[in-house]
């Protein structure tokens, strides 16, 4: 358990797992693990060496994911140094925000490094990161699910790259079918952009 300022310190690599401005909640940023895969990661779950993420989903499968960042495994580093951070703290850890008897005004974050954040904190949690990053306004804390992020994620990864295989590994689907039913969907123009590349028509060429 350890004391620290309200106003303290939000870890860079808690801002790692936060959207970019002006895009739609995009988790993996690490918002493919969902909120169950989150709340569960405890230091010990980072393989420096080989830039990965083990982590523990729904109906208690085992994945592990890559991290290609290199700021983001600088930037865990140096967090886990100054944090003091031991292999079974949780990096997302529970937090209780109290008031300081001794400064009127002032309050005090409490945090649980060997326990887990709670659902409702990780909520709290989410909004301020899509806040931060200006996705939502201030105050608001609905109709942004962090399950959308998974949805975001893998529609990112399909049109970057076309590889429905690659998304079905992202998202951690058994079944390919479920990965294009559900969480890709093309339209149109992305179709024809994509038939102009494979044939290798120009966007003036008819085809």
């Amino acid at each position: 358990m350890v004391n620290g300022a309200a106003e303290s310190r939000q870890s860079k690599v808690e801002r790692h797992l936060q959207p970019a401005h002006d895009q739609a909640p995009l988790g993996e940023k690490p918002g493919h693990l969902g909120d169950i895969g989150q709340r569960r990661v405890q230091f010990r779950h980072f393989d420096h060496e080989r830039r990965r993420l083990t982590i523990f989903t729904k109906g208690s499968k085992v994945r592990t994911v890559p991290i290609v960042e290199a700021a983001f495994w600088h930037d865990l580093g140096r967090h886990i140094v100054e944090w003091g951070a031991n292999p079974d703290d949780y990096l997302l850890c529970r937090r209780d925000l109290r008031p300081n008897r001794h400064k009127p005004g002032e309050k005090f974050i409490t945090e649980y490094r060997d326990q887990p954040m709670g659902v409702h904190g990780l909520h709290k949690w989410w909004y301020r990161c899509l806040q931060r990053a200006g996705i939502v306004a201030e105050g608001v804390t609905s109709g942004r699910k962090m399950h959308m992020a998974r949805h975001t994620a893998g529609q990112s990864v399909l049109d970057s790259t076309g590889n429905l295989k690659a998304v079905q590994k992202l998202l951690g689907h058994s079944s390919i079918a479920t990965t294009g039913d559900i969480y890709t969907d093309w339209d149109i123009d992305q179709l024809e952009a994509m038939m102009r590349f494979v044939v290798g028509a120009d966007d003036g060429d008819d085809l």
